[in-house]
């Protein structure tokens, strides 16, 4: 099954890893209502639509 992403929140994360894992967890920042999820890029996408 697909998932449809109709929020776009911001979170931050550390980038430290330990043996290929993430060490710390991502925290929720905001929700971000001028954004829509459909103008982010994605994993191996790096253009911004607007």
């Amino acid at each position: 099954m697909k998932v449809h992403p109709t929020v776009v929140v911001e979170v931050t994360a550390d980038a430290a890893t330990q043996a290929g894992q993430v060490r710390h967890g991502m925290r929720y920042v905001r929700v971000r209502a001028d954004l829509r999820a459909e103008n982010l890029p994605t994993l191996g996408r790096t253009d911004i639509r607007g």
